[in-house]
C-alpha cells in the first residue's frame, strides 16, 4: 500500500534511521535489516545499482513510522 500525499509529507519530517542504527536497536545484523526493509514503501534508497566497474553503493534511510509498522507486524505473528 503506497503512502498518501499527507503521509509522505509527514514521513519527510520524521526521524530517519540507518540500517546500522536499526540493527543496533533490534540486535540483529545490518544485512538482516537491509533485506527486511528493501522495497518497503516509505524507505529511502539513494544510490546507484551500477556494478560494471565498481561496487554498488546505496544509502538506505528508514523512517520511524515504517520502523514502527514493521515492528508491530512482526510482533503480531
Amino acid at each position: 500500500m503506497a503512502p498518501t500525499t499527507d503521509e509522505r509529507r509527514s514521513i519527510a519530517k520524521e526521524q530517519h534511521y540507518t540500517p546500522q542504527q536499526v540493527a543496533a536497536i533490534w540486535n540483529v545484523s545490518v544485512d538482516t535489516v537491509i533485506r527486511r526493509f528493501r522495497n518497503e514503501p516509505g524507505v529511502l534508497e539513494i544510490g546507484n545499482n551500477e556494478t560494471l566497474h565498481k561496487r554498488r553503493k546505496k544509502l538506505m534511510r528508514i523512517p520511524e513510522s515504517v520502523l514502527e509498522r514493521i515492528h508491530e507486524s512482526n510482533r503480531s505473528k
